[in-house]
């Protein structure tokens, strides 16, 4: 059986959630279940969600750092260097 890793949550992720209303309300907002968003808080937040998150994270004068989606700065580290 592997053994699955433990990963330390996101602060800015956690911050973001309770900022936008909690589980709940960011559950509505990106239309997913509250499981998917309790594991957002240790995973980051997915790509497809970023227009909708920042949008709502600036609608209240808050920034929206790129460590809260990791697989897009995983993403933007692996283009090619000029």
């Amino acid at each position: 059986m592997a053994n699955k890793v433990k990963r330390e949550p996101i602060p800015e992720v956690i911050e973001a959630i309770d900022a936008l209303g909690g589980n709940a309300a960011v559950a509505a907002m990106t239309d997913v279940g509250l499981s998917t968003v309790s594991q957002w808080k240790h995973r980051g937040f997915p790509p497809e969600t970023y227009k909708l998150i920042a949008d709502a994270l600036s609608k209240q004068k808050r920034s929206a750092s790129l460590n809260m989606w990791p697989k897009m700065r995983r993403r933007k580290d692996r283009r090619p260097h000029s």
